[in-house]
């Protein structure tokens, strides 16, 4: 876990030919059109940065909705060349980050990266929170499940350091993210969770952040949607917990009720019954 420099790693891009005059490309060049195109009818869902092959931060704009409700999406349009540029291996665009890695040992401090790690690992420490049952299920307590929080935060923060041209390993954010894990002990969760993001982003930054110089082998596409869909599942499966282990909502008395029991009601009730018995048909004929 030790950042070494290997002063070899900063000609590793210069030394492979990203010749854009070859005819002979194995992948076909992403269209600059076709990114602005999708990133306006679905970038605020990633559909973009999937296709450039951005497949952790089209993720990333999934779940949180373009980039924290839209402020990535809106950000992406003053980057979106470069984007381009970087999937098709551009000659121009190589030659600024090989003057980077001449320029900088490791990756310069981004306050919108290390926003983005502190967002995104709080996000879903908060996600994962929410979605363990606070009541027993099968009369089985669920709330030792809380000892997962700290890799739900190490993995927001690793998920976005490793966008782009940076990269490094989980490590040392998991780390400090357990060593702060018994704040929740002394004060309350919304505290002792920010003391614990803010603690894994640190970490990360410090210790394990590098620069990405090799370039990343590309997958399969079947295994790309493979990864994704299994992802969103994980993650919308979460919230369905929560929605039905932990919501509640307000009756008209004033008195919160389980939202699963509020929907069973819902079915139950007679209005519901007799509006059935009017749309369904009787005897063959529908009222």
């Amino acid at each position: 876990m030790s950042r070494k420099h290997n002063s070899s790693d900063t000609n590793y891009v210069t030394s492979r030919t990203y010749n854009n005059s070859d005819k002979t490309k194995v992948h076909a060049e992403k269209s600059l059109y076709i990114t602005y195109l999708l990133w306006l009818v679905g970038g605020i869902f990633g559909v973009h940065h999937f296709y450039l092959g951005r497949d952790i931060q089209g993720f990333l704009w999934w779940c949180t909705l373009g980039g924290y409700f839209g402020f990535g999406w809106l950000r992406d349009i003053f980057h979106i060349q470069n984007y381009v540029a970087d999937a098709n291996k551009d000659r121009d665009y190589l030659d600024k980050f090989n003057h980077n890695l001449r320029s900088y040992k490791y990756p310069p401090f981004s306050t919108i990266r290390f926003t983005g790690m502190t967002v995104v690992a709080y996000l879903w420490s908060t996600v994962v929170s929410m979605a363990i049952p606070e009541e027993d299920i099968g009369g089985l307590p669920w709330k030792y499940l809380h000892f997962l929080l700290p890799i739900a935060c190490a993995l927001g923060v690793w998920s976005v350091g490793n966008i782009g041209h940076e990269t490094g390993t989980i490590w040392w954010c998991l780390a400090a993210a357990y060593a702060c894990y018994p704040v929740y002990w002394y004060v309350d969760e919304s505290t002792a969770c920010t003391v614990m993001v803010l603690a894994s982003a640190l970490a990360f930054d410090t210790l394990s952040k590098r620069w990405q110089t090799k370039p990343k082998p590309r997958k399969r596409f079947l295994r790309r949607c493979l990864t994704i869909g299994a992802c969103a599942l994980l993650y919308s499966s979460l919230w369905g917990s929560y929605l039905y282990f932990n919501a509640k909502i307000t009756d008209g008395e004033g008195e919160e009720i389980p939202l699963n029991e509020a929907i069973h009601h819902f079915f139950k009730s007679p209005w519901w019954v007799d509006l059935l018995a009017v749309e369904l048909p009787r005897d063959g004929v529908v009222s």
